[in-house]
């Protein structure tokens, strides 16, 4: 479900970004994507008849009256976590070598994490709300076809909603996020 979830949080952010506040779609009612649909805030609104090869079909159409901010998601430290909460906001060194702050959409963490932190001492995630930021977001390249979400500037810590523990398996890989 994960790369279910993805997807629909990128098709949100791409709306959103091209001006759209509402979304709607159609699913065929024997669908298993209608449970999805449900668990993702989608609310029923509607049913039709359709009629495809000859079968008559039920569709149910789903929709999200506000196109809500998705959570993006910053691998750190613990003790980089404490040092923040003392000085009132959360900075990486990237800004100064790069100029933004590299963060993750959820079904990256996992991976990111297993590349670049499986040696580090008490890693979380920083749980972040785009909406509370008040620095430029902005999705670019990882170096291949996937966008990954750069924060340009300090991230104030009332935009930081959650903080998670990594976990790892059997095997020492830290797992994906739920």
């Amino acid at each position: 479900m994960i790369l279910e979830k993805a997807l629909l949080h990128t098709a949100f952010r791409v709306l959103k970004s091209k001006g759209f506040k509402k979304i709607a779609l159609w699913v065929l009612k024997d669908n298993p994507t209608c449970t999805f649909y449900s668990k993702m805030k989608g609310q029923e609104s509607g049913q039709q008849e359709i009629e495809i090869a000859g079968k008559k079909l039920v569709e149910i159409a789903y929709r999200w009256d506000s196109i809500e901010a998705v959570p993006i998601y910053h691998i750190t430290p613990m003790v980089e976590w404490n040092k923040a909460k003392e000085v009132g906001y959360y900075t990486h060194s990237s800004i100064e070598k790069e100029g933004f702050i590299h963060l993750s959409e959820i079904h990256q963490v996992h991976r990111v994490a297993n590349y670049w932190y499986k040696d580090t001492i008490d890693p979380i995630v920083l749980e972040v709300d785009p909406s509370k930021l008040n620095v430029p977001l902005k999705y670019e390249s990882g170096g291949g076809e996937e966008e990954f979400p750069h924060i340009y500037g300090v991230i104030q810590l009332d935009a930081i909603i959650k903080i998670i523990e990594l976990t790892k398996n059997d095997e020492g890989s830290f797992e994906a996020l739920k």
